[in-house]
């Protein structure tokens, strides 16, 4: 184990290889519904992971799990080289099922640069969302609870219920009124974003 694997290991307590081994082939499958291309797929997602090996130290944790991290660094990536090229790959998205749903769901999209600006507005809107749910003050824990099981780490109610040892309704209750919270913490950044559009970040 060289000093970057160390490090990846010592900051995500995960092995490097067993990380690339797991994530590897999925990435490349994501990939390919943006290139249509395996062997474009294939280099980006091996640059991926080495810009993940390399920049560890900026992987947040709290903002997401690794293999997210993962992916959006390969989906920057394709972006990024679109633009380079002036080249629109077509768009879908993959959805972990091992780890219930903390990448996108597959959500077709039309050859169009309309559509891709599009999409990544709604991302940029989602990424927003999910730092404002992170963002609730400690007297707010409850809320800021429920809300990164549902929202986030995608548990049903009841499973959500079963963890935190609530009744049903409580569970519901409270992702009600948190949803209400957010919706009015995050209005005016939602504004923003949407005011500015995919350009101006």
């Amino acid at each position: 184990m060289n000093r970057l694997e160390r490090n990846f290991e010592r900051v995500t307590g995960i092995n490097f290889n067993t990380f690339y081994k797991e994530h590897y082939q999925k990435l490349i499958f994501y990939l390919n519904g943006w290139t249509k291309d395996t062997e474009l797929s294939e280099d980006i997602a091996d640059e991926a992971f080495i810009q993940c090996l390399k920049k560890v130290d900026k992987y947040n944790p709290e903002k997401s799990q690794v293999h997210t991290w993962l992916f959006t660094v390969a989906r920057n990536m394709t972006i990024k080289q679109w633009k380079d090229k002036n080249k629109l790959p077509s768009v879908s998205m993959d959805k972990d099922v091992k780890n219930n749903a903390t990448l996108e769901m597959f959500l077709p999209y039309n050859d169009s640069t309309k559509e891709l600006e599009r999409h990544e507005l709604i991302r940029r809107k989602s990424a927003y969302v999910k730092e404002c749910i992170y963002a609730l003050p400690e007297k707010q824990h409850k809320y800021k609870t429920v809300l990164i099981l549902r929202e986030i780490d995608a548990m049903s109610y009841d499973e959500i219920a079963d963890y935190l040892n609530l009744n049903l309704s409580t569970v519901k209750s409270q992702i009600k009124k948190g949803r209400e919270i957010i919706r009015k913490n995050s209005a005016a950044g939602l504004e923003k974003i949407e005011r500015r559009g995919v350009d101006e970040y």
